[in-house]
């Protein structure tokens, strides 16, 4: 595996950024513009079924960071817990970091893990392959390896070692204690999918444009407001250079069939009690800085980006306060990145430091499905639509007061977005001798 160097990882992948981030410029034919769409605070009755978001399926955020691939850094990767709680990370393939490594929780990763730095896991790290470090490994609890251990700085097991293949160490240590490896009972992280792009695509003729006057084309140049209201709104791209700022009111859920693209500066801003389901078919690109979701709520924002390929990327700094949803998508930024609440994707690659502060998701009222699960044809804009709330005479009775709402089941994604499966990661190849574990105090 060809490793890069800091500064050629960056170098690399600002090149890449800006060369997009010019071609963008040239392409774009709207000035600075303040865009609101919808009326009133967001409660509009017709449209109150239509938009309240199903909560995060079971097990979806169970992390704070969750990595269906590899994991490659040339910098530091950090997780925060509030008390009592665990900042877990999860690897499905292997880790190799160039600089030091906290977590607040615990490591697991079924590859090996390859360390430049001092790594220190509050809880237990469990690794499905060999561990290789140059530096000061600290395990408050257990340290499983599923293959060679191979350290060089100082060692310090609060609980137990386990490790199947051979062990070489350079430096001090301290083992609370040795005993033979066993195999993990559940993969490093859960990867459950849903498509969703195939969402997006139901959302082409499934959303509220029509009756709220919205262009699906959305580009902006220089500084842009653009305020959305409660509804579901689809948008075949959106792009903007300069300074943009999205308001969020109400329950919002929105569809971009291509990309999502800033030039400067971009803020997705929600009001007191808001919630935003953000859908990207494609990919989502910023060059310069992206400050998105409510810090206070980060599940009020959740994010998802689908496509086979898909990077969600960047040249500066990316703040997102958020639940970050993109299993078959990479991770790709030159510069500090920041999540509060959790990270989900396919592979994670960057040049600067990731720092996740995990909070946990918080549960959202269900949604029904939608009239129609398939794509249909656009509604006549004559007829009124058939969400729209019935004559006062006709208007059906309220349910009592204290009567609970029906919850959708615990592991069902949001009602228009189909499951799909993911491909599984290539597993780390086996030692040669597969039989008994050799003596774990050689």
């Amino acid at each position: 595996m060809q490793s890069l160097s800091l500064e050629e990882m960056t170098k690399h992948m600002i090149g890449r950024w800006a060369m997009w981030g010019s071609a963008v410029v040239g392409a774009f034919a709207l000035a600075g513009c303040s865009i609101s769409i919808g009326e009133g605070d967001g409660d509009d009755a017709s449209l109150g079924q239509a938009v309240v978001s199903r909560s995060a399926p079971e097990g979806l955020f169970d992390r704070a960071l969750c990595v269906c691939g590899k994991l490659e850094a040339a910098g530091s990767l950090v997780t925060e817990a509030e008390d009592g709680q665990a900042a877990d990370v999860g690897i499905e393939g292997h880790m190799s970091s160039a600089s030091g490594t906290r977590i607040a929780g615990s490591l697991f990763a079924r590859g090996e893990v390859s360390n430049a730095g001092s790594i220190r896991v509050r809880d237990d790290l469990v690794c499905g392959g060999d561990l290789d470090t140059a530096g000061s490994v600290d395990v408050g609890r257990d340290l499983s390896v599923g293959g060679d251990l191979d350290t060089v700085g100082s060692l310090d097991v609060g609980g137990t070692l386990r490790v199947r293949g051979d062990s070489g160490h350079v430096g001090g240590s301290h083992v609370g204690g040795r005993a033979s490896w066993g195999a993990p009972t559940a993969p490093a992280c859960g990867c459950r999918a849903f498509d969703v792009a195939a969402a997006v695509a139901i959302a082409r003729d499934d959303n509220d444009d029509a009756r709220r006057g919205v262009d699906p084309e959305l580009r902006s140049v220089g500084r842009s407001d653009i305020t959305l209201r409660g509804g579901r709104y689809y948008f075949s791209n959106a792009s903007a250079v300069g300074t943009s700022r999205w308001h969020i009111e109400g329950n919002v859920r929105v569809f971009v069939d291509g990309d999502l693209e800033s030039v400067g500066r971009s803020s997705f801003d929600l009001a007191e009690g808001a919630t935003l389901d953000l859908f990207v078919a494609g990919r989502v690109h910023a060059v310069g800085s992206l400050v998105a979701g409510n810090a206070k709520d980060p599940s009020a924002f959740r994010l998802y980006v689908g496509g086979a390929g898909s990077v969600i990327g960047g040249a500066g700094e990316l703040d997102f306060r958020a639940f970050v949803y993109a299993p078959r998508a990479s991770l790709e930024v030159a510069g500090s990145t920041r999540v509060v609440g959790a990270l989900v994707a396919r592979h994670v690659s960057y040049a600067g430091d990731l720092r996740v502060r995990f909070a946990k998701a918080s549960p959202r009222p269900a949604e029904p499905p939608p009239a129609n699960e398939s794509p249909r044809a656009p509604a006549d804009p004559s007829v009124p639509p058939a969400d729209a709330p019935p004559p006062a005479d006709h208007a059906p009775a309220e349910p009592p007061a204290d009567a609970p709402p029906a919850a959708p089941p615990a592991d069902a994604p949001p009602a228009d977005v189909p499951p799909v499966e993911l491909p599984p990661c290539d597993p780390p190849s086996e030692p040669a001798d597969a039989g008994a574990p050799s003596d774990p105090g050689t």
